[in-house]
């Protein structure tokens, strides 16, 4: 059973999540935050140490609710299409933080926690990938932790050159898509 404080600590986040997904939370004060959410100052300040403590929760539940949902998204394809999907997934959210929906200041000890929990979930959600792969015969399980750093390689690969040619014209998914497909047949075959 929920106490009181934790209580009110998830009703702090459930409206910052709210607040994030609609766009409103970088522009409230957390006294307006607050007031809209029916609490005091003092209630919010004995659950995060400040505004960007509770954006940086919020970001790293919204990612690793994403992460997540890959499993269901996943399930029962064979490893280079899991790959393919979880790769454009990867690349979707490095896009969101591209373009300020979710940034992470590892400068400061919330950003910090915020962004290797993430990253800790995304590489995990990647082994699993190989090791399921592995384990069915699609790949020696030996070459797990090459092509680990193969995929990554890839994704950022694809969206640093996405990310150029935005600049000239937008990237269009099904580009992404192939780009990544080719990449990952190709990094299997070596396997």
């Amino acid at each position: 059973m929920q106490t009181h404080r934790e209580e009110q600590r998830q009703a702090i986040i459930y409206k910052a999540l709210d607040c994030v997904k609609n766009g409103t939370y970088e522009s409230l004060s957390i006294r307006d935050f607050c007031a809209e959410a029916g609490f005091t100052t003092g209630v919010f300040y004995r659950n995060f140490t400040s505004k960007e403590s509770l954006m940086y929760y919020c970001y790293s539940l919204i990612l690793e609710e994403r992460l997540h949902a890959v499993d269901v998204l996943l399930s029962g394809l064979p490893c280079e299409e899991q790959l393919t999907r979880y790769g454009l997934l990867l690349l979707q959210i490095s896009a969101d933080t591209m373009q300020g929906k979710m940034v992470f200041d590892t400068n400061t000890p919330d950003g910090k926690f915020a962004y290797e929990k993430c990253h800790g979930i995304a590489v995990e959600k990647l082994r699993h990938i190989l090791e399921q792969a592995a384990s069915h015969g699609e790949m020696d399980s030996a070459s797990i932790p090459l092509m680990m750093d193969a995929f990554y390689v890839v994704i950022v690969g694809v969206g640093s050159y996405a990310k150029q040619r935005a600049v000239e014209k937008p990237t269009d998914e099904e580009w992404k898509e192939r780009m990544i497909r080719q990449l990952i047949h190709g990094m299997l075959e070596r396997a």
